[in-house]
């Protein structure tokens, strides 16, 4: 909570935080969309592989649903 002492953040300080967050989630997801899951499947199980990819996507999408709440997109 801002009080009386601290400066509030500018509207283009929260549009480029913002917008950098977003960046930075959407080269994270491209990332693991290119992920080589032939090599990933042959060191660890199918399943497993899965449900890793399964569970960082889940992270991914909660990174970005709590951004847009913050920043209000």
């Amino acid at each position: 909570m801002a009080t009386a002492t601290q400066s509030r953040p500018s509207t283009a300080d929260v549009l480029y935080a913002q917008t950098s967050a977003l960046l930075l989630i959407e080269q994270l997801r491209e990332a693991i969309a290119n992920i080589p899951l032939a090599d990933a499947v042959s060191q660890h199980g199918l399943v497993e592989t899965f449900g890793d990819l399964d569970d960082l996507h889940d992270e991914v999408d909660g990174l970005l649903a709590n951004v847009r709440k913050k920043f209000g997109s």
